[in-house]
């Protein structure tokens, strides 16, 4: 990589100038180190690259928020960070295939038990093991871009009777945050209330339909849609969007990822990742 040396207010103004006319050449930003208009001499510059490098980053990152407040928006992607919870009867594949595709995509995932011993591996529901990161109440107070509820007929009901649970959901259901639930995981949304005064619309297991009215509280997606995501958007003085990311089961694991990964870090990340599975 050719390195090339600027005086920082130049650097600023050339960067800002660069963001305002053409996005791409926030590129030919990362090949500049910056160092210090006084300290031009090649010893100077090699003692201090690194920790003038990491000051070059800063300052990239200021411009680039003066000049195009949205840029930050649209593209602060590689911090997302999404909660998967799993409990003694989860179902593997819907728990597992969602944190690998999510990871896929650089989304931080955290791996949370909800059961006592929440440091311990969790039996699902066909046997196998997981080992969590963390435990509820590691977590319960950080926040996150996205919750998963996955399925499997007592991991689910467990999280639906779970009063933790419940108030991490709504909390960031509150916030605008994704809630998403897959197979028997939307038990859960209905038991904590989530979304009911929402109108939204969701699906589920087929044999886990009868649990829910159509229409009280949530409508029923019809049975053909492999994954259904809900939003309710409230105006005011700020206007916030909820949303609701629901499907049916262990086969639709991978199209729920892969849009939880659209609504993320949007339609060419979860391209890219599909494109790579050969989906």
């Amino acid at each position: 990589m050719k390195v090339k040396t600027v005086h920082c207010c130049t650097h600023i103004k050339v960067t800002m100038n660069a963001i305002k006319s053409n996005h791409d050449l926030l590129k030919c930003a990362q090949n500049i180190i910056i160092i210090p208009s006084d300290d031009k001499s090649s010893n100077v510059y090699e003692e201090k690259i690194s920790q003038v490098f990491q000051a070059h980053k800063i300052i990239i990152k200021i411009a680039t928020i003066i000049a195009y407040p949205e840029y930050l928006k649209e593209n602060n992607n590689m911090t997302k960070k999404t909660l998967v919870f799993i409990a003694n009867g989860s179902e593997e594949i819907e728990a597992v295939t969602t944190i690998d595709v999510l990871r896929r995509a650089e989304i931080e995932v955290d791996v949370v038990s909800i059961e006592k011993n929440g440091h311990e591996s969790v039996k699902c529901s066909r046997n196998v093991r997981i080992l969590p990161d963390k435990s509820i109440d590691d977590i319960k107070n950080n926040q996150y871009d996205c919750v998963v509820i996955p399925g499997g007929n007592d991991g689910s009901k467990a999280m639906a009777a779970n009063a933790e649970v419940g108030q991490i959901l709504t909390k960031h259901y509150q916030d605008g945050k994704i809630v998403a639930a897959i197979c028997a995981g939307p038990r859960a949304l209905l038991s904590h209330k989530i979304g009911i005064d929402h109108k939204h619309t969701i699906t589920c297991y087929p044999t886990v339909r009868k649990e829910f009215t159509d229409g009280e509280p949530y409508k029923l997606d019809t049975p053909d849609h492999a994954v259904c995501h809900s939003t309710h958007t409230i105006k005011g003085a700020e206007e916030k969007e909820h949303h609701l990311v629901t499907s049916q089961g262990p086969g639709t694991s991978m199209v729920f990822a892969l849009k939880l990964i659209e609504l993320l870090k949007g339609k060419d990340e979860a391209t890219k990742v599909k494109d790579g599975l050969l989906v």
